[in-house]
Protein backbone atom coordinates (compact mmCIF):
# COMPACT_ATOMS: atom_id res chain seq x y z
CA UNK A 1 0.00 0.00 0.00
CA UNK A 2 2.39 2.34 0.77
CA UNK A 3 4.74 1.72 -1.96
CA UNK A 4 1.77 2.31 -4.21
CA UNK A 5 1.27 5.80 -2.52
CA UNK A 6 4.61 6.51 -2.99
CA UNK A 7 4.43 5.68 -6.91
CA UNK A 8 1.18 8.15 -7.15
CA UNK A 9 3.31 11.23 -5.67
CA UNK A 10 6.18 10.26 -8.09
CA UNK A 11 3.80 10.12 -10.75
CA UNK A 12 1.95 13.22 -9.69
CA UNK A 13 5.70 15.37 -9.24
CA UNK A 14 6.06 14.78 -13.21
CA UNK A 15 3.21 15.61 -14.01
CA UNK A 16 3.48 19.06 -12.78
CA UNK A 17 6.74 19.25 -13.79
CA UNK A 18 5.93 19.05 -17.39
CA UNK A 19 2.83 21.19 -16.64
CA UNK A 20 3.88 24.21 -14.63
CA UNK A 21 6.42 24.93 -17.91
CA UNK A 22 3.71 24.54 -20.44
CA UNK A 23 1.20 26.51 -18.63
CA UNK A 24 3.36 29.30 -17.78
CA UNK A 25 3.88 29.46 -21.99
CA UNK A 26 0.54 29.28 -22.39
CA UNK A 27 -0.32 32.17 -20.25
CA UNK A 28 1.92 34.42 -21.62
CA UNK A 29 0.77 33.86 -25.30
CA UNK A 30 -2.56 34.62 -24.21
CA UNK A 31 -1.07 37.29 -22.37
CA UNK A 32 -0.02 38.72 -26.06
CA UNK A 33 -3.08 37.48 -27.79
CA UNK A 34 -5.52 39.92 -24.89
CA UNK A 35 -2.98 43.12 -25.22
CA UNK A 36 -2.88 42.86 -29.15
CA UNK A 37 -6.47 42.48 -29.05
CA UNK A 38 -7.39 45.44 -26.28
CA UNK A 39 -4.62 47.65 -27.36
CA UNK A 40 -4.12 47.14 -31.07
CA UNK A 41 -7.65 46.35 -32.90
CA UNK A 42 -9.59 49.12 -30.03
CA UNK A 43 -7.89 51.97 -31.29
CA UNK A 44 -7.31 51.07 -34.69
CA UNK A 45 -8.43 54.18 -37.50
CA UNK A 46 -7.09 53.70 -40.25
CA UNK A 47 -7.19 57.29 -41.11
CA UNK A 48 -4.98 57.72 -37.91
CA UNK A 49 -2.17 55.24 -38.81
CA UNK A 50 0.96 56.06 -37.46
CA UNK A 51 4.18 53.95 -37.63
CA UNK A 52 3.97 52.45 -33.82
CA UNK A 53 0.55 51.05 -35.11
CA UNK A 54 1.92 49.95 -37.74
CA UNK A 55 4.94 48.05 -36.71
CA UNK A 56 3.12 46.40 -33.76
CA UNK A 57 0.53 45.02 -36.61
CA UNK A 58 3.47 43.98 -38.86
CA UNK A 59 4.90 42.22 -35.22
CA UNK A 60 1.52 40.73 -34.38
CA UNK A 61 1.31 38.75 -37.92
CA UNK A 62 4.83 38.36 -38.52
CA UNK A 63 5.23 36.16 -35.27
CA UNK A 64 1.87 34.64 -35.52
CA UNK A 65 3.02 34.15 -39.17
CA UNK A 66 0.09 35.43 -40.30
CA UNK A 67 1.76 36.72 -43.54
CA UNK A 68 -1.22 36.93 -46.16
CA UNK A 69 -2.76 39.42 -43.67
CA UNK A 70 0.26 40.98 -43.19
CA UNK A 71 1.00 41.16 -46.87
CA UNK A 72 -2.81 42.86 -47.29
CA UNK A 73 -2.11 45.38 -44.51
CA UNK A 74 1.11 46.39 -46.05
CA UNK A 75 -0.24 46.51 -49.83
CA UNK A 76 -2.84 48.70 -48.54
CA UNK A 77 -0.44 51.32 -46.83
CA UNK A 78 1.84 50.70 -49.88
CA UNK A 79 -0.79 51.67 -52.74
CA UNK A 80 -2.37 54.27 -49.45
CA UNK A 81 0.83 55.70 -49.60
CA UNK A 82 0.94 56.11 -45.49
CA UNK A 83 4.65 56.17 -45.00
CA UNK A 84 7.99 55.57 -47.15
CA UNK A 85 7.22 53.65 -49.41
CA UNK A 86 11.21 52.00 -48.96
CA UNK A 87 9.89 50.76 -45.26
CA UNK A 88 6.58 48.86 -47.60
CA UNK A 89 8.13 47.23 -49.91
CA UNK A 90 11.37 46.44 -48.00
CA UNK A 91 8.65 44.49 -45.46
CA UNK A 92 6.80 43.09 -48.51
CA UNK A 93 9.67 41.65 -49.71
CA UNK A 94 10.02 40.34 -46.33
CA UNK A 95 7.12 38.40 -46.11
CA UNK A 96 7.50 37.30 -49.40
CA UNK A 97 10.87 35.76 -49.10
CA UNK A 98 9.31 33.70 -46.06
CA UNK A 99 6.11 32.59 -48.06
CA UNK A 100 9.00 31.44 -50.50
CA UNK A 101 7.45 33.42 -53.01
CA UNK A 102 10.96 34.82 -55.09
CA UNK A 103 9.94 36.70 -57.81
CA UNK A 104 7.42 38.46 -55.41
CA UNK A 105 9.91 39.19 -53.17
CA UNK A 106 12.54 40.09 -55.99
CA UNK A 107 10.17 42.59 -57.23
CA UNK A 108 9.48 44.43 -53.94
CA UNK A 109 13.54 44.68 -53.54
CA UNK A 110 14.45 45.93 -56.38
CA UNK A 111 11.05 48.62 -55.93
CA UNK A 112 12.87 49.39 -52.53
CA UNK A 113 16.43 49.69 -54.26
CA UNK A 114 14.70 52.43 -56.95
CA UNK A 115 13.65 54.41 -53.80
CA UNK A 116 17.24 53.89 -51.76
CA UNK A 117 19.33 52.57 -54.07
CA UNK A 118 22.60 52.76 -51.74
CA UNK A 119 20.72 50.91 -48.83
CA UNK A 120 23.29 47.91 -47.64
CA UNK A 121 19.91 46.33 -45.64
CA UNK A 122 17.95 45.42 -48.88
CA UNK A 123 21.23 44.73 -50.93
CA UNK A 124 22.32 42.19 -48.73
CA UNK A 125 18.70 40.80 -48.07
CA UNK A 126 18.32 40.80 -51.77
CA UNK A 127 21.98 38.63 -52.12
CA UNK A 128 20.26 36.27 -49.77
CA UNK A 129 17.24 35.84 -51.83
CA UNK A 130 19.30 35.61 -55.09
CA UNK A 131 21.35 32.71 -53.12
CA UNK A 132 18.26 31.40 -52.13
CA UNK A 133 16.98 30.70 -56.13
CA UNK A 134 20.37 29.57 -57.03
CA UNK A 135 20.94 33.07 -58.88
CA UNK A 136 24.78 33.07 -58.52
CA UNK A 137 25.74 35.68 -60.96
CA UNK A 138 23.20 38.17 -59.61
CA UNK A 139 24.48 37.21 -55.89
CA UNK A 140 27.87 38.00 -57.02
CA UNK A 141 27.06 41.55 -58.97
CA UNK A 142 24.84 42.86 -55.73
CA UNK A 143 27.95 41.72 -53.83
CA UNK A 144 30.51 43.90 -55.61
CA UNK A 145 28.00 46.67 -55.32
CA UNK A 146 28.03 46.28 -51.90
CA UNK A 147 31.42 46.43 -51.34
CA UNK A 148 32.05 49.75 -53.60
CA UNK A 149 29.29 50.87 -51.33
CA UNK A 150 31.43 50.03 -47.85
CA UNK A 151 34.73 51.60 -50.08
CA UNK A 152 33.08 54.96 -50.34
Amino acid sequence: MYTQLVLFYVYMFICLLFLVPLSYLISIELFYIFYSIILCYTNYEVNKLNQGKFLSFFNLYTKRKQWFLCISMLEFIYHQQFFIPVITCKYLAYCYKNLDYLKLAEYYYLQALSYAPSNIYILQNLVELYKKSNDDIKAEEINNRIVLLNLS
